[in-house]
C-alpha cells in the first residue's frame, strides 16, 4: 500500500499508520494506491475510511461489469481496462476507485494470474510520474482521478487505432485473394479482431454509463465536478462508437470472405 500527500509542488510518502493524521491536513490531497486489496488493506478501507462493507468486498472480489455506488462524502466506482492475452483472450483488468473530498485510493485486481501486476500499475503509475515531474497540477481528488482515467482511455483509443490497422491488411488479404493460408485459421484471425473490439466496446458501454449516473448523483462535491464526470462518460462513448465503427467493418469483411 502507498500512502501519498499530494501537494501543490511535491508528492510526500507515508506510512499507512500516518493515514488518520493525513485525512486531517488540508495542504493537500491523500492519495492511497492499493496493488492488491488483502486482509490488511481491506482494514484499513473499513476502519479508517469507513467504506461501507459492500464497497470494500467489490474491493477483494472480481467484477466483471463496471459499477458505481454514490455516498453522502464520496463515491465508489468500479472500472476495467482490456489486455490482450495469448489466442486473443481479452483480460478485464480492474480498477477501483474511492473519490472523496480530500482523498483518492485506488485500488488494483484481483488479477487473473495470467496478466503481469505491472499491467494494472500502468495508468497510476503514468499519472503519478508525471505529477512527480511536476508536468501536471492536480486541484483535487476528481481531477486526480480524471487523469487516471484519461489515461486509460487512451490505451483504449489505442488499442482501437491498432485493430483497425490490423483490419486494413486483413480486408487487402482478402480483397485481393493474398497470402491467406488455411481458410480456417484466417477466419479465426478475422474473429479475434472483431472478438477484442466487442470487449473494448463493452468495457467502454460500462464505464460510460457509470459515469454518467456518477455526473447526475454526485452531491458532495464543487460544482464543478458534474461536468467533469460528464466528459469522461462522453469520452468512454467516442471508444464504444469507435469499436462498434470497426467491428461493423471487420462484419462486412468476414461476410465478404464466407461468399
Amino acid at each position: 500500500m502507498d500512502v501519498r500527500l499530494v501537494c501543490e509542488n511535491a508528492v510526500e510518502y507515508y506510512r499507512p499508520d500516518d493515514l488518520p493524521a493525513l485525512l486531517e491536513r488540508e495542504d493537500g490531497l491523500v492519495w492511497v494506491d492499493i496493488p492488491v486489496c488483502d486482509p490488511s488493506a481491506a482494514k484499513v478501507l473499513t476502519e479508517v475510511f469507513g467504506f461501507h462493507r459492500i464497497a470494500v468486498r467489490d474491493c477483494v472480489e472480481r467484477n466483471h461489469v463496471s459499477r458505481v455506488h454514490v455516498y453522502a462524502d464520496h463515491v465508489f466506482v468500479v472500472l476495467h481496462a482490456p489486455q490482450v492475452g495469448t489466442s486473443g483472450h481479452v483480460h478485464y483488468v480492474e480498477l477501483d476507485q474511492f473519490i472523496g473530498t480530500n482523498y483518492l485510493v485506488t485500488v488494483h485486481g484481483p488479477l487473473n494470474p495470467a496478466v503481469d501486476s505491472a499491467v494494472a500499475m500502468i495508468d497510476t503509475d503514468a499519472v503519478l510520474h508525471r505529477v512527480e515531474q511536476k508536468h501536471l497540477q492536480v486541484g483535487s481528488p476528481f481531477g486526480l482521478s480524471q487523469w487516471i482515467v484519461s489515461s486509460l482511455i487512451r490505451r483504449e483509443l489505442d488499442l482501437v487505432a491498432s485493430l483497425a490497422e490490423e483490419s486494413g491488411h486483413l480486408e487487402q488479404r482478402v480483397v485481393l485473394s493474398k497470402d491467406m493460408g488455411d481458410p480456417e485459421e484466417f477466419l479465426g484471425e478475422l474473429f479475434q479482431a472483431w472478438y477484442i473490439l466487442l470487449a473494448v466496446r463493452t468495457m467502454a458501454t460500462h464505464s460510460s454509463a457509470s459515469f454518467g449516473r456518477l455526473s447526475r448523483m454526485v452531491r458532495f462535491a464543487p460544482e464543478t465536478v458534474p461536468p467533469l464526470l460528464a466528459d469522461i462518460a462522453d469520452q468512454f462513448e467516442v471508444v464504444q462508437i469507435m469499436a462498434d465503427g470497426q467491428r461493423e467493418f471487420l462484419h462486412g469483411v468476414i461476410e465478404f470472405y464466407q461468399t
